[in-house]
């Protein structure tokens, strides 16, 4: 996954960015915020809209129901 958002954030922003797979698991346990770049990574590479992502009226049920789809 970090090599994934990794990629995606050079290819779309030409910026040099490396996210280490450890951080993943910071964003996931919640010990740490992913910012805009990460979020919208995700948001892509899990093919949702960004509001899924980043807002908190959704339930992790209803993110999986659409990752389902």
């Amino acid at each position: 996954m970090a090599e994934s958002l990794t990629s995606d954030i050079i290819s779309r922003t030409g910026r040099p960015c490396n996210i280490k797979p450890g951080r993943i698991s910071e964003y996931e346990n919640g010990r740490l915020e992913p910012n805009l770049l990460v979020l919208l990574a995700y948001a892509r590479l899990g093919k949702v809209h960004l509001e899924l992502i980043a807002d908190d009226r959704f339930t992790v049920q209803e993110f999986r129901e659409q990752l389902g789809k």
